[in-house]
């Protein structure tokens, strides 16, 4: 098993080639994200571990270990995390403490109680720029200003942001949006428990 301090350096070297930065610069405490590594990049840094290692490694392990000195840590201990360590009780009581949406005819959540509590119709004509020169489409329920994201606020360039789908901008807003709603800075989050979890579904028709 390698030691602590040669991990250390196997990641810093492992981060400056995936970030064309110099190994040099690579600060062993700053947060992944802030290093340029996304989450894709992160799940695939877990696989490298893993034949590093020659052990199962948690795909997640870079989002519960978020630096490069907490992360060598916890792989070189006698508990390092894999996936199955830590028993889970079978249930546990939820309490739901922030809330954000995005609805047709609605922002946020305050307006959307609004709409609701005057029987307001969100139904209307589809905009020029959704109808994609088409005409005699039928109304529909739709979402205002999805252009109106703020890429530098996100740390996306503005290229990155265009080539986004717009239902990733628009989940990245509203989950900020629902941390700062549950008083839970992102900040105070780093390195805990917390997670992001989607469901998809297709539309009834």
């Amino acid at each position: 098993m390698s030691d602590t301090a040669d991990l250390v350096r196997w990641l810093t070297n492992r981060v400056a080639e995936l970030t064309g930065a110099a190994a040099s610069e690579v600060p062993v405490d700053q947060p992944f994200n802030a290093l340029g590594l996304d989450s894709a990049r992160l799940t695939a840094l877990a696989g490298e571990l893993e034949q590093r290692l020659g052990r199962r490694i948690d795909p997640t392990v870079g989002y519960h270990h978020p630096t490069i000195a907490q992360l060598a840590i916890a792989l070189t201990t006698a508990i390092p995390a894999v996936a199955g360590t830590r028993a889970r009780p079978e249930s546990e009581p939820i309490a739901v403490v922030g809330l954000a949406c995005r609805m047709p005819g609605a922002p946020d959540a305050e307006a959307f109680w609004r709409l609701l509590d005057g029987g307001v119709d969100a139904v209307s004509p589809l905009p020029p720029d959704r109808c994609a020169g088409t005409p005699g489409l039928p109304p529909a329920g739709t979402l205002a200003d999805l252009a109106g994201f703020d890429a530098q606020f996100f740390r996306f360039t503005a290229a990155e942001a265009d080539r986004m789908d717009p239902q990733q901008r628009l989940l990245l807003e509203v989950c900020w949006e629902a941390l700062e709603d549950a008083g839970s800075p992102p900040e105070r989050l780093r390195g805990s428990d917390t997670g992001v979890f989607l469901e998809s579904r297709k539309p009834s028709i």
